[in-house]
């Protein structure tokens, strides 16, 4: 009918006074918009799923912010060369 964007709901009786030419090209351009409309929301789903994924890499929790629960089995590196024997120090050797 009129590709304007400014589309109504036509009444009963502007529906009946149609052309049967007419009727086929509003229903071409009803699946046509269909189509585009499906295509639009496959396309805002995709996009959703990106926004998300962002989210989540910029908001989301990282590994270096965790709080790590003290764990006493575990040591600390300052312990592990605490309980390290001091290294003698390795006689030089001259070389000639």
């Amino acid at each position: 009918m009129n590709s304007t964007g400014s589309a109504r709901i036509l009444t009963a009786d502007e529906a009946a006074a149609l052309a049967p030419a007419q009727v086929v090209e509003l229903s071409r351009e009803l699946v046509t918009t269909n189509e585009q409309l499906a295509a639009m929301q496959e396309q805002l789903a995709g996009l959703q799923h990106q926004l998300d994924w962002f989210k989540r890499q910029v908001f989301g929790q990282k590994s270096e912010k965790r709080i790590v629960s003290g764990d006493d089995a575990q040591m600390s590196l300052g312990e592990l060369f605490a309980t390290l024997p001091e290294a003698e120090e390795a006689p030089s050797s001259e070389v000639a």
